[in-house]
Parts: structure tokens; C-alpha cells; sequence
């Protein structure tokens, strides 16, 4: 859209749809909201409860297209990558046999209504480092 105030945005893989970093136990996702970590997405990982929180380095900008994946390697590894760069790769392998699932909203922390347009949606895209 137009402008990126009072807006919430996540994507990744999660247990619930919420976008509150402590919510789920186990979780990746990317993360955006106004007025928190300088305007850039946040890199969001948790294992057993312990939240890892990540400054992407990528400042967000309004009425600009953004390629987001989450990508959990064979051995358990999150890789970030926004517009095709890798931009972390987690420290901490995610628990085993958790069931995540892929997620992706928008809201509102003011009372107007906000949107957004997905392109592509893609799960279990492979992405070579």
C-alpha cells in the first residue's frame, strides 16, 4: 500500500496464526511492525520456548514488492531470505517432530483496515545458498 504505519505483517511457518513473537514454543517466520526494529523485518525463531529475534537489516517501505521465504533445511536449520538473498541462517536447530504451519497475515494497530496483495504463495520451495 500507500504507507506502512499502524500495520503488523508475518509470514513463516508457526503453530498458531499469531504474529506475537512468545506465543508459539517453535516457530520461523519474518516480521514487520510499525515503530518496532527501526522500521526493518525481523527474523523470528524459536526452539522449545527460547525466542530468537533478528534484526534483518532490511528496511520495509511502502508500495514495495518483497520476496519473503522461510526455508527449514533437512537438518532442522532456518534459512531467511528476502528478495532471493539469504539474510541469516539460524544458530539453533528447530525441535524435531514439531508440525508447523505456513502462515502469512496482516494488521491493523489502528482502527483503518489494511491490505495487502500476494503474488505467489509458495510451501516447500527449495532455495539454494
Amino acid at each position: 500500500g500507500s504507507a506502512i504505519t499502524a500495520q503488523i505483517i508475518h509470514f513463516g511457518l508457526k503453530l498458531t496464526n499469531d504474529n506475537v513473537v512468545a506465543t508459539d514454543d517453535d516457530q520461523a517466520f519474518i516480521r514487520y511492525e510499525a515503530g518496532v526494529n527501526s522500521g526493518k523485518f525481523q527474523l523470528v525463531y524459536s526452539v522449545g520456548g527460547t525466542d530468537y529475534t533478528i534484526d534483518s537489516g532490511v528496511e520495509v517501505a511502502a508500495a514495495t514488492n518483497y520476496v519473503l521465504a522461510v526455508e527449514v533445511t533437512d537438518n532442522r536449520y532456518v534459512n531467511f531470505h528476502i528478495n532471493g538473498e539469504l539474510v541469516h541462517r539460524s544458530e539453533h536447530q528447530l525441535t524435531a517432530a514439531v508440525d508447523l504451519l505456513p502462515v502469512v497475515g496482516i494488521e491493523t494497530s489502528a482502527a483503518a483496515a489494511k491490505d495487502m496483495t500476494i503474488r505467489t504463495l509458495g510451501v516447500g520451495v527449495d532455495y539454494a545458498d
